[in-house]
């Protein structure tokens, strides 16, 4: 099956010395969240800019294009990062470009040692951040600091950081999905539902395959009436009900064959999935994963034609 699984990137803006002051801890942090993100299904890599600047590259155009370029800003806040120009130029790169595309954006505040209260009425540039991250859903890893590699502590942070971006980006795909989501054709009346949805009329099929010289979409045929009924009520459904140019959610193809009585109530999610899973392996119909949980399902051009060909559609 082919999986479109996105990778998702986060930024890390941080200061450096508070990571050496702390012996790498703050990046060690952020790669257990990529592998918790991994544990979920999420392809997701954070960027900085000591890992991922490469030999030759010019370190300023890194700074002042790769913030914007990724889905979440992660600034791990101390005081000093307030004073940092580099560290308010990668945090203002990525508001703007949150501003001008919010779809799949986001900023993260990590509040990493105590920080001062910004001043009322300021314009500093340090006060503005410290306010637009204080509005901000944060984590608060400020107890961290001087927990050990491996301790419960650290633990629970890391699994709960990773839940909830892994919550964000679902809910990210979730839009998507309801935005764009593919809509299996009505059917007009319960007559149309027996006409189309009946089991394949053998007869006329085998008359076809005596006299096509077409072998290609024999063979399909062929591997077609070699499924058990239910398998081929639903490749009749899949070729009918669904727009030959547009893909359909499994979970939506599941409801409606039930509804229409192309399998009968005691097949479950998980048994139909087995056999859209069977029918894929057979060549009979594409699946696809979108995201980290979706997968859906379309006609194939090739047995698309076979079934016109043969009279199947219409049988």
């Amino acid at each position: 099956m082919e999986n479109l699984a996105l990778e998702y990137k986060g930024f890390l803006s941080y200061v450096r010395i508070a990571d050496e002051q702390d012996q790498g801890k703050i990046l060690d942090l952020c790669a257990s969240v990529e592998r918790e993100l991994r544990i979920k299904s999420i392809k997701f890599k954070f960027l900085n800019d000591k890992a991922d600047i490469q030999w030759g590259d010019h370190w300023r155009a890194f700074v002042d294009a790769t913030p914007a370029s990724c889905n979440i800003l992660c600034p791990i806040l101390v005081e000093s990062y307030f004073d940092s120009d580099n560290c308010t130029r990668e945090y203002f790169s990525f508001l703007k470009s949150e501003k001008d595309n919010s779809k799949k954006k986001a900023i993260i505040p990590i509040y990493y040692d105590e920080c001062i209260p910004p001043k009322q009425n300021s314009h500093l540039i340090g006060d503005e951040i410290k306010k637009d991250a204080l509005e901000r859903q944060y984590l608060d890893w400020t107890k961290l600091r001087h927990e050990p590699i491996g301790s419960r502590a650290r633990n629970i942070a890391i699994s709960e950081a990773g839940e909830r971006i892994a919550r964000m980006i679902r809910r990210w795909e979730e839009a998507d999905l309801r935005n764009s989501r593919p809509g299996v054709i009505e059917i007009d009346s319960f007559e149309e539902m027996e006409e189309r949805l009946s089991p394949i009329n053998t007869a006329r099929v085998l008359t076809w395959l005596s006299d096509t010289k077409d072998e290609g979409s024999k063979r399909i045929i062929l591997k077609l009436l070699d499924q058990p009924n239910t398998q081929q009520r639903i490749i009749k459904f899949i070729y009918t009900r669904i727009r030959s140019d547009e893909s359909a959610i499994v979970d939506d193809v599941y409801k409606r064959c039930l509804i229409t009585g192309v399998i009968n109530g005691e097949c479950t999610a998980s048994e139909f999935m087995y056999r859209i899973r069977d029918l894929y392996h057979s060549g009979l119909v594409n699946i696809k994963l979108v995201g980290t949980q979706t997968t859906v399902i379309s006609q194939s051009p090739n047995v698309r034609q076979a079934i016109a060909l043969s009279g199947i559609s219409s049988s």
